[in-house]
């Protein structure tokens, strides 16, 4: 997921995760935790950030995540 996630933030894409709460929830935090320090580079409009110890990551400020989740 750190690799798709990098290419997103590298090329300014979108994407989404259908049917979110289907995953495990161990992996569901590690998945969250990256898709959060996307979203604070987003919000603070940065060209690079650090991306779980791959320094620099380039980031396009228009890379969207969307996420949804079914009931049950």
């Amino acid at each position: 997921m750190c690799k798709f996630f990098k290419g997103l933030c590298g090329t300014g894409a979108w994407c989404t995760f259908d049917e979110f709460n289907r995953i495990l929830v161990e992996v569901l935090s590690v998945i969250a935790m990256q898709i959060n320090e996307i979203m604070d580079a987003v919000k603070q409009n940065k060209s690079s950030f650090t991306f779980f110890g791959f320094e620099d990551t380039k980031i396009i400020t228009t890379c969207f995540i969307a996420i949804t989740m079914n009931p049950g």
